[in-house]
């Protein structure tokens, strides 16, 4: 049932519009009509009009694969030149071109931005990350869904009487309609509808198919808690060489024992760092505003203390100041920059030592996954499923 065609779906006769000639009615009197249309005696004007919404089949469909394209792997196109209807990937016939993937990514934009309430420059890295993995989680997800209903687990209706009851919640939650909760999605309420649909089936899959690759008791928590702190006493004290040893270099340099340029490739040659011509600077190419201070403070020659950040540990040399250049009438046309060079070591970084309550629902989803991703890589491969890529392996 759920391989039917998306034209014969739009063909079946919709149960509420009916074109049936109703019988001669008796006259009733407009007072009485107006009485019962207030009190909704006997009209069913008092029932929630959502009661009997439900999802449209095609939901679970998204598209089938236009007839004029082979499904067979192609050489990989530019993502801008392809049209709004060309595929970018195929699972069993069922496809994701770049017009709906460019639809769902402004369905995810606005779900990070509204539910999540992040800040739009976060949003646009989130989306960014997004935009690349999501052919390959559309591989996934149809891979899962085909599974689902080719093992019995799941059939079309149980899929929309679910995900109906869901977005009528919903709706009610939020004091409105379903049709006004769907407006707020413009144009994509078909694949948001689908992201829904998708999103059950999944949840199903994984909770009656997909156990998680390692049980998370007490003992496994304890045992990944001590390991992380092995590992950072490690890191520490691996972090604690590398910023001796870039001490050791900047005090050769500063007695006149050693070169600039001996120092540096003493630190190269131990496998510790680097150093030389860092480039010119200005104070806002500075990740960090602290570091651009004290940089900028220094005089022609000097050198900085040891500026530490995520990377590792740097000493910075102003080797000359470059002034503000300005035009004729005084406009400033270049920032007063700075020509660096530096010494650098790296850093091993610290893993985090949370809470077991956090702990243990982080490995519960770090294993749930691993099992997850080992269940779709076995369906990729066990030659029930096709996937192919029309355009290419895109990354959009």
């Amino acid at each position: 049932m759920w391989k039917q065609t998306l034209s014969s779906v739009c063909q079946t006769p919709n149960p509420f519009s009916s074109k049936k000639k109703m019988p001669p009615a008796v006259r009733t009197p407009l007072s009485c009509l107006c009485l019962v249309a207030l009190l909704g005696l006997g009209t069913g004007c008092s029932r929630n009009p959502d009661a009997d919404w439900r999802v449209p089949r095609e939901a679970l469909l998204l598209e089938a694969c236009p007839s004029a394209v082979a499904l067979t792997n192609g050489v990989t196109r530019p993502f801008a030149e392809l049209a709004s209807n060309a595929v970018l990937v195929a699972v069993n016939g069922r496809v994701l071109t770049k017009g709906t993937f460019e639809t769902l990514m402004v369905l995810y934009l606005k779900g990070i931005l509204e539910q999540k309430k992040t800040s739009p420059l976060v949003a646009d890295k989130m989306l960014e990350e997004h935009r690349r993995a999501y052919p390959r989680i559309f591989v996934g997800q149809r891979l899962l869904v085909d599974e689902a209903f080719r093992s019995g687990l799941v059939t079309t209706n149980e899929v929309l009487e679910a995900v109906s009851a869901r977005i009528r919640a919903a709706a009610k939650q939020k004091k409105q309609t379903v049709a006004r909760l769907l407006k707020g999605y413009a144009y994509g309420a078909h694949y948001f509808l689908y992201e829904q649909c998708v999103a059950c089936i999944i949840d199903k899959v994984i909770h009656e198919k997909i156990p998680p690759k390692t049980t998370v008791d007490e003992a496994f928590v304890d045992a990944v808690k001590e390991q992380v702190q092995v590992e950072n006493a490690a890191s520490r004290a691996t972090n604690a060489v590398a910023r001796a040893a870039l001490e050791k270099a900047c005090e050769q340099f500063r007695s006149g024992r050693q070169t600039w340029t001996a120092v540096a490739a003493e630190l190269e040659a131990c496998g510790l760092g680097e150093g030389g011509d860092w480039g010119t600077f200005t104070a806002d190419d500075f990740d960090n505003a602290t570091h651009a201070a004290k940089v900028f403070a220094l005089k022609e020659g000097g050198l900085s203390e040891i500026l530490e950040d995520d990377n590792g540990y740097r000493v910075v040399r102003v080797d000359k100041i470059l002034p503000a250049e300005k035009d004729a009438v005084g406009n400033e046309l270049n920032p007063e920059r700075r020509q660096l060079s530096h010494l650098h070591v790296d850093k091993r970084p610290l893993l985090i030592e949370d809470s077991d309550f956090v702990l243990t629902r982080d490995l519960k989803r770090q294993m749930q996954t691993q099992a997850v991703n080992e269940f779709v890589t076995g369906l990729a491969t066990n030659g029930q499923n096709t996937v192919v890529y029309p355009n290419g392996m895109i990354s959009p």
